[in-house]
């Protein structure tokens, strides 16, 4: 439920976009040259060119400040991020609109940096929205994430008619809305991690879900294709071979040097990929996970030999990754490879190289 605290957060980005349009104005045009890296996931070029409209401003750009923000945010940079959004407030002076902004983005900082219910920066959290909320009493958002956090602290008298004020409001958006109706019925999914809902089919069309399991005890088996006890202990699910490709050419079971390719096969009963079975597949994947699809999959042919493929991108901590995953029909194998890179650019390379490949249908 921690998604659903300052859904504004990615509007931050723009939440200035008079002051950023393409014009003569050397800060603008400085501030959109970051924001066309930073839509390409180019952060340090991003960050370069966002001080540079911080330094052609003379340190009085609310939407330099803010912007620089997000990227420390983005990176783990937590106290970082905080002190670009003081500086934020600073520069925007009686600016009404951008101070609410602002605060919201500071209450989402402290409350990912949080931990137990007494955590100070949890109250700390609180402050900052009840100072935005004597700016717009009005603004849902605001109550919506002044609930959550009172909820964290374990306030729930308090918090819950918050969340409900956010339901109530006009324009309220209705995925938004049933979470937090889940929320107000079980608070404590306001202060622990909830697996997301998911729901699946066996290979012996056996449907799987959350809501089927619920009240039950559920076994989870962790393993890995380089672990042989786990290979031994799932004999159906286990990949007939598993090959790892990187520029060094060197994997130790456990670590990939990037770029690098992961190919794996399994038997299937398919005649061939269908690309509408495999966008269910890879959004499902996506919700479930912190992996962000960046464009629709896409099907594509190497000598007339039908393959499907999605691109998603990923940030552990301060590292962002680009993967790509292909499959294909070989035989009576489902063929995957997932190929892993650190920029958009050399993962296109390497999958590219993809296309040179031999194709055929039996054994070797």
């Amino acid at each position: 439920m921690s998604r659903v605290i300052l859904p504004v957060f990615f509007a931050i980005l723009f939440c200035l976009q008079g002051a950023a349009q393409e014009s003569s104005d050397p800060v603008a045009q400085a501030l959109s040259q970051g924001d066309l890296y930073l839509s390409k996931h180019k952060y340090e070029l991003a960050l370069d060119a966002y001080h540079k409209a911080d330094k052609l401003a003379h340190h009085t750009s609310a939407a330099a400040f803010l912007k620089i923000a997000t990227i420390d945010k983005k990176a783990g940079a937590f106290s970082e991020a905080l002190e670009e959004a003081r500086k934020a407030i600073k520069a925007a002076s009686d600016n009404k609109a951008v101070n609410l902004q602002v605060l919201q983005f500071r209450a989402g900082l402290l409350a990912q940096m949080a931990g137990k219910p007494t955590d100070k920066k949890l109250k700390e959290a609180e402050a900052e929205l009840r100072e935005a909320l004597a700016l717009d009493a009005a603004n849902p958002v605001t109550h919506l994430d002044l609930g959550m956090i009172l909820l964290r602290q374990e306030r729930d008298a308090e918090g819950i008619p918050e969340l409900n004020t956010y339901i109530a409001s006009p324009g309220a958006n209705p995925a938004t809305v049933a979470e937090t109706r889940l929320v107000i019925a079980n608070p404590i999914r306001a202060r622990l991690p909830f697996a997301p809902n998911f729901s699946f089919t066996t290979q012996d069309n056996q449907e799987i879900s959350n809501a089927s399991l619920r009240g039950k005890v559920v076994l989870m088996d962790f393993w890995g294709t380089w672990c042989p006890p786990c290979r031994e202990s799932v004999p159906i699910a286990m990949p007939k071979t598993v090959f790892y490709a990187s520029r060094k050419g060197q994997w130790d079971g456990q670590h990939l040097d990037i770029p690098s390719i992961r190919i794996s096969a399994v038997s299937s009963r398919l005649d061939a990929v269908n690309l509408d079975t495999f966008q269910q597949i890879v959004e499902k994947m996506s919700a479930a996970s912190g992996l962000q699809l960046t464009g629709p999959p896409v099907e594509f042919r190497v000598k007339k030999h039908p393959f499907v493929r999605a691109d998603f991108d990923r940030s552990v901590g301060a590292v962002h990754m680009y993967q790509s995953m292909v499959q294909t029909i070989a035989g009576d194998y489902l063929l995957t490879m997932e190929v892993y890179a650190y920029s958009s650019d050399e993962l296109q390379r390497v999958a590219a190289s993809l296309q040179t490949m031999d194709i055929s249908d039996e054994d070797p």
